[in-house]
């Protein structure tokens, strides 16, 4: 908080829009990882 000189209610805000995109972007990416394995395991 200090170095970006923001406040508590900034920061809070701020690490609930990072843990909802790592959430997200892992569940999609894992999503997609399965179904492009299950292709390819199907091909070979």
């Amino acid at each position: 908080m200090y170095m970006l000189d923001i406040g508590w209610w900034q920061a809070f805000v701020m690490d609930i829009g990072m843990t909802l995109f790592v959430l997200v972007y892992s569940v999609v990416f894992n999503w997609v990882y399965d179904h492009l394995r299950l292709r390819w395991v199907k091909s070979g």
